[in-house]
């Protein structure tokens, strides 16, 4: 297999990534019934806007994983499917209003 990366192929930018600490904290003792499985196994985790910002959630533990305020600040939002937020992908679009609208309109 080739180190060989085409241009446009997708590529994870991630350098630190969201658990829920108790997911993790399952995969310790050696009786749990999760011991010697990796957190992609038991975690199950939902992510999405909120009225404030931005929110990763534990479906498991139905815990708040994190929460970003974004301040009322529009945020830049990539939905290509490089995700990369560069300009080969064209991807790049600002948060409008009517969508922040359209968000809080559909939790209220």
């Amino acid at each position: 297999m080739s180190n060989y990366k085409v241009a446009n192929e997708p590529t994870e930018s991630i350098y630190r990534y969201m658990r829920c600490p108790k997911c993790l904290k399952s995969l310790v003792y050696t009786e749990h019934k999760n011991y010697g499985k990796s957190i992609r196994d038991i975690q199950n985790l939902d992510f999405g806007f909120t009225h404030t910002g931005f929110q990763v959630w534990c479906n498991v533990h139905e815990i708040n994983v994190i929460h970003i305020d974004k301040l009322g600040m529009d945020l830049p939002v990539d939905t290509s499917v490089y995700g990369t937020l560069d300009d080969r992908n064209q991807g790049r679009v600002q948060l409008m209003s009517s969508l922040k609208q359209q968000l809080y309109e559909q939790e209220y």
